[in-house]
């Protein structure tokens, strides 16, 4: 299981990750960039520098009408943090950034969606976030679009281990 960190190169991040059971680590800047905003064109040439430099491109997503466009203009490899692009739900359904037609987007696309136990860890609404992950999860699975679950830990501290990872996946996969 690959570990993504969103920090610079660390001796002690590094066999932190290697000790709490990771393959791989990867880490911020060197094998992959994030990518934050709205504006179209600058999301276009950084995601175009990215791959020059053969670097895995993370989109963090904003708002639907930019994560429409990345997922279906673009060449980015992974979108992160689709959960918190609505801040209320519906009262009738959950909110959780996917639909079909995003979904078929990234699958035809070739476009994965993260899911950062970071993210989790930093909630304010932890059974809103996971209400949202599990919808997500559903959608991803029916559409065959492919997902990626990893720490994105920025810090020492959100670090944990890569079976405690698998445990919460197999619990959001299954639903409760």
């Amino acid at each position: 299981m690959e570990n993504f960190i969103i920090a610079p190169p660390s001796k002690e991040l590094e066999e932190k990750s290697k000790e709490l059971g990771f393959s791989k680590t990867v880490f911020l800047d060197s094998k992959f960039i994030v990518l934050e905003g709205t504006n179209k064109k600058e999301m276009l040439s950084a995601i175009q520098r990215a791959k020059g430099k053969k670097q895995v491109a993370v989109y963090q997503a904003k708002e639907e009408e930019t994560l429409r466009f990345v997922v279906e203009k673009t060449a980015v490899d992974i979108v992160l943090g689709v959960e918190q692009i609505h801040p209320k739900d519906s009262v009738h359904y959950v909110r959780s950034g996917l639909d079909q037609v995003l979904c078929s987007l990234a699958a035809k696309r070739g476009v994965a969606f993260g899911f950062s136990f970071a993210q989790v860890l930093h909630s304010s609404h932890r059974p809103y976030l996971l209400a949202r992950m599990m919808a997500n999860i559903r959608l991803c699975k029916k559409y065959k679009v492919r997902m990626v679950f990893s720490t994105f830990a920025s810090e020492l501290w959100e670090l944990r281990s890569a079976a405690d990872l698998q445990a919460l996946w197999r619990v959001l996969e299954k639903g409760l």
